[in-house]
């Protein structure tokens, strides 16, 4: 069900990239989603607003099949000074600003840099830090399409602007308060083209959502029936009155093409997640880790292929007490699907953090909690690698959550 929910809403988006004339307000509601409850408020259905751009964004060119900005927000109002984005669901965009050859080099292996950044409320900040690690590749969350805390810019589109990269962009949830009012979501911005995008949202594992068979065995067991998260749509909940939104996690993905030391390229698959952060705290039952490990298992299953070379990573919301609890999933249960799917016994995952439990979150300047995470699947010829030696937690001003980044072995050519 997910994975045709995933193709439909990647379809919706594509037709809107393709010129299907856009309806600037119109009411959606459950209905639309019927296995994704939260795209409907409970206070009512949302109005989609947005408008058709106009013209073209200054020298961003296509990358790959990765669809052109097509829509904006609205036009300002007294209420509303930037207007309102609220595009619809699935909806993704992307790009290349291309940058000097010495700029876009290969170099034999990939930095992999995964950043919650925050919505861009400190953008020229977060530029200043992305220039000083040059990381070849930026899995993102908390992307702001046209939100309050960015100042009404796509943040993905300026950061890649910034250092003359690609990247693409889509929608997570739809914020409803009134200085974040615009779109979150998530991005990959990269040295190298994008190609292939896909996009899924997650499933909430709330009562009453239909169960998952994600190792694909036919049988909805153990784990798959968990329930537990959190509905962000309904304003009773733990976090709806001081965050109203509507919508649901999601994850998106692109392929990019890696010189390796073989004299060719090596595809990756790139795969940026964000997980739920309130299941634990709303229902006391201390299903955080197992709700947040069915939601990159699910994300893996959806946009990873058993056996290529793929590079997931995000923001899992983990908290102190749960890497632990977390790995121990990542230790058991993704090797045991993964060998499965694959039909071999070799490892399907790494974590490149390689049990590093350093915090990687902070309240003010006090570090908390270990949030984020690269996890790498070297793939059936085992193209592509992590160390423990290339292993960093970055700190940075401009964000509540630290970079972490890993330097990825580019061995061979992936026969993906």
């Amino acid at each position: 069900m997910y994975l045709f929910l995933a193709r439909v809403t990647l379809a919706a988006a594509v037709l809107f990239m393709q010129g299907r004339p856009p309806t600037e307000a119109v009411r959606i509601g459950p209905q639309l989603l019927s296995d994704q409850r939260s795209v409907g408020c409970a206070l009512g259905p949302l109005q989609l607003s947005y408008r058709a751009l106009a013209s073209p964004i200054a020298n961003l060119q296509q990358s790959g099949d990765v669809p052109l900005p097509a829509l904006g927000p609205t036009a300002p109002s007294k209420q509303y000074p930037r207007g309102t984005f609220f595009p619809p669901p699935g909806y993704l965009e992307g790009g290349t600003f291309p940058a000097p050859r010495s700029a876009q080099e290969g170099r034999e292996s990939l930095l992999v840099a995964e950043w919650n950044v925050a919505r861009g409320q400190n953008l020229d900040r977060l530029i200043t830090s992305m220039r000083a690690v040059d990381a070849d590749v930026w899995i993102l969350n908390e992307t702001d399409l046209y939100g309050g805390p960015a100042a009404g810019r796509v943040v993905a589109r300026e950061l890649a602007r910034a250092l003359g990269y690609s990247y693409v962009t889509t929608v997570e949830f739809y914020e409803l308060r009134g200085d974040r009012r615009g779109m979150s979501g998530n991005a990959i911005v990269s040295r190298y083209a994008l190609s292939g995008v896909r996009t899924t949202y997650l499933p909430m594992y709330i009562d009453g959502e239909s169960r998952v068979d994600l190792d694909g065995n036919g049988i909805i067991e153990g784990d798959e029936a968990t329930t537990g998260g959190h509905d962000w749509g309904n304003p009773n909940g733990f976090a709806g009155n001081a965050e109203p939104r509507c919508g649901q996690r999601s994850a998106v993905s692109a392929y990019v093409e890696v010189p390796n030391l073989a004299g060719a390229t090596t595809r990756i698959n790139l795969i940026s997640v964000h997980t739920e952060n309130f299941e634990a705290f709303e229902r006391y039952t201390g299903q955080g880790p197992k709700i947040r490990w069915l939601q990159v298992q699910a994300a893996r299953r959806l946009l990873a292929v058993p056996g290529e070379s793929a590079v997931l990573a995000g923001d899992f919301n983990t908290l102190t007490v749960e890497p632990f609890g977390f790995r121990d999933f990542l230790k058991k249960e993704l090797q045991r699907v993964g060998a499965r799917l694959s039909g071999d016994s070799g490892r399907p995952f790494v974590d490149c953090s390689f049990g590093d439990l350093r915090p990687t979150h902070k309240v003010g300047v006090i570090p908390t909690d270990h949030l984020d995470w690269i996890l790498l699947q070297e793939g059936d010829a085992q193209a592509i690698s992590c160390s423990r030696e290339t292993y960093r937690i970055i700190d940075s001003r401009a964000s509540d959550h630290m970079i972490v980044t890993n330097r990825i072995s580019v061995r061979r050519a992936d026969r993906f």
